[in-house]
């Protein structure tokens, strides 16, 4: 099977003069660039509803597309496609789409996120309601999030299997997990990897980060999986991911610096 190969279409996003309105900047394509400016997509509110409809679970046999999880992801992925992929910017995209699908060739989507509080954003889910599409899903525009690096990129060389330790982090007083559907899923996607031997996941038994810091002392892994509730704290600039107390199951936000170390 021959492997795809891609046009880049560059998207910086970031605040506009006015502080209160934001940017989107095609600073790359195959077509050239352009620009829109646009309100916040949607408020932390809305976000949190759509989390909400996302994670519950459906009652009965429906048929996917009239089930409130598909409605509220595709209504969340529309507001944020609908945003940022608005005049000169959705023109530019549909050029450089049509020119790369003439040429037999994909359109990689990288976004360049320079605000703090969009990084929460599923931009994962952007979607497309002209044609009825989710751009991740398609191999023609999968969703690339770039990060700008002071120092070039180094090659990575991994020796399989690739470990992933997983935590499932569902606390007290927060809107709850079915964690054990979520690890369900997790084992059902990577399934054929690990049946040829590629990849091993393992789940943390408690969400603590004490658990997790004896799990990385007797072992090492290549990635830790983190599902949960999450945020931002913009006037710390540094995430926050929600763990559980060892004593009484309660939330304990835990810092990306301090995780870090």
């Amino acid at each position: 099977m021959l492997e795809t190969s891609y046009y880049n279409f560059d998207i910086l996003i970031e605040r506009s003069i006015d502080i209160e309105r934001f940017r989107a900047r095609v600073v790359d394509s195959p077509v050239g660039t352009a620009s829109v400016e646009f309100d916040p997509p949607i408020s932390d509110l809305e976000l949190e509803n759509y989390i909400l409809r996302m994670g519950q679970t459906r009652q009965g046999k429906r048929l996917p597309f009239e089930s409130g999880e598909l409605r509220a992801i595709r209504q969340c992925g529309e507001s944020l496609f609908d945003a940022v992929f608005s005049g000169d910017v959705y023109t530019c995209y549909a050029m450089s789409w049509e020119l790369a699908r003439e040429q037999g060739r994909g359109l990689r989507i990288r976004l360049h996120i320079n605000v703090p509080e969009f990084h929460d954003y599923p931009w994962e889910l952007l979607y497309n309601s002209k044609t009825n599409q989710f751009l991740a899903l398609s191999n023609d525009t999968p969703i690339v999030r770039f990060f700008e690096l002071p120092f070039p990129e180094q090659p990575l060389f991994v020796e399989t299997p690739i470990k992933i330790l997983v935590m499932i982090s569902s606390p007290e007083g927060f809107p709850p997990l079915n964690v054990d559907e979520e690890w369900k899923r997790l084992e059902s996607a990577f399934a054929p990897l690990i049946q040829r031997g590629l990849v091993m996941l393992e789940r943390l038994k408690r969400p603590t980060l004490g658990e997790l810091q004896k799990a990385l002392r007797r072992d090492q892994f290549h990635i830790f999986h983190f599902i949960g509730h999450g945020k931002f704290v913009v006037h710390k600039q540094d995430g926050v991911l929600l763990m559980e107390e060892e004593l009484n199951g309660r939330g304990r936000p835990v810092s990306g610096q301090y995780l870090s170390i």
